[in-house]
């Protein structure tokens, strides 16, 4: 968001938007986040003219980054003025597939284990799964990141952990 940069001599000059936006999209490109990986997601401001009169503009940059690095690289180096909110939202991660190819690994024993203590609290055999429905692969519902905070000295230590759930259904044939 524009602020007003204030002199020594009490007068005070407005630093603009764009000026604001380049500063940033250099720290995103110092922490190897490159262009085609930032949009401009809002542009204006809403602001409750009870309260003031002054009106500044402000922009929201969408960022999407690769790995937990670059979120310290940019926090330790973004300049604070100017800046209203930092969030996260997405991080992209190249071992994605991976991490989704075990959980589903893990949602199949899991289901595999359960048919086994039927069949044997029911003295039946397991014999083969007959049908396997994946039923979700998507990230939990709720948010996966906190926000990181600035003035409270908080960073990165008090991120929350990537949470993703998996889910199947699995029909087994018994004897």
């Amino acid at each position: 968001e524009e602020y007003y940069k204030h002199k020594a001599s009490g007068d005070s000059t407005i630093v603009k938007l764009s000026d604001i936006e380049k500063d940033v999209r250099k720290t995103l490109r110092e922490a190897g986040v490159p262009d085609s990986m930032i949009v401009v997601s809002e542009l204006g401001n809403y602001r409750n003219r009870d309260m003031s009169s002054t009106f500044l503009m402000a922009k929201r940059l969408s960022a999407t980054v690769s790995d937990f690095d670059q979120i310290e690289r940019i926090s330790d180096r973004l300049d604070r003025k100017g800046i209203v909110c930092f969030n996260i939202t997405k991080i992209d991660n190249s071992d994605m597939g991976q991490y989704n190819r075990q959980g589903l690994k893990a949602a199949l024993d899991a289901a595999r284990q359960k048919a086994e203590f039927i069949a044997e609290n029911e003295g039946l055999k397991l014999l083969m799964p007959y049908e396997i429905v994946e039923t979700t692969n998507e990230p939990s519902m709720y948010s996966a990141f906190s926000n990181v905070a600035y003035d409270g000295g908080s960073g990165m230590e008090n991120m929350r952990r990537i949470v993703r759930r998996y889910s199947v259904k699995v029909r087994y044939l018994f004897q």
